[in-house]
């Protein structure tokens, strides 16, 4: 746990405090305008996939302390939290817009959730179900105030 509170300080620092930070909003945002303004699009994309394979590597290694063999087929459903906590933290799923912070709270949220309706003893279909409908509910206000619209 305390590894991704690091993590999430380092990245939240990193992203509204560098240069790279707001190269990445900007590509986010509009990669032909990034461009535009002189921004090595490829570049930039290459390291966020490159800072993204780090966090996956982080993400196995902990996975592997919650199961005893390593089986890849074990988190299919893992991309829904992923998502659902993203959109939850109030990052646009059209890009250029969203934070670390919000993102780190969505996480809460979708793993209280999850803890709740397993200590309540709902199926873990239902558990997805429940997940999915979030998901859509958070993508829903996303549209309805405004945020997924590009400028």
């Amino acid at each position: 746990m305390m590894l991704w509170v690091a993590l999430t300080l380092v990245l939240g620092y990193v992203l509204n405090q560098t240069a790279w930070g707001v190269r990445v909003y900007a590509i986010g945002n509009s990669p032909l305008a990034a461009r535009l303004n002189g921004v090595n699009v490829t570049r930039v994309v290459f390291s966020v996939y490159v800072v993204a394979g780090l966090f996956y590597a982080f993400a196995a290694w902990q996975a592997l302390g919650r199961t005893p063999i390593a089986d890849p087929s074990g988190y299919q459903i893992a991309n829904l939290d992923s998502i659902t906590a993203v959109v939850i933290g109030g990052t646009s799923l059209f890009g250029g817009r969203g934070g670390v912070a919000g993102t780190f709270i969505g996480t809460l949220i979708v793993v209280a959730l999850k803890n709740g309706l397993t200590q309540a003893a709902i199926d873990s279909l239902y558990q997805e179900i429940a997940t999915g409908l979030l998901v859509m509910l958070a993508v829903g206000a996303d549209q309805y105030l405004g945020r997924g619209q590009r400028a």
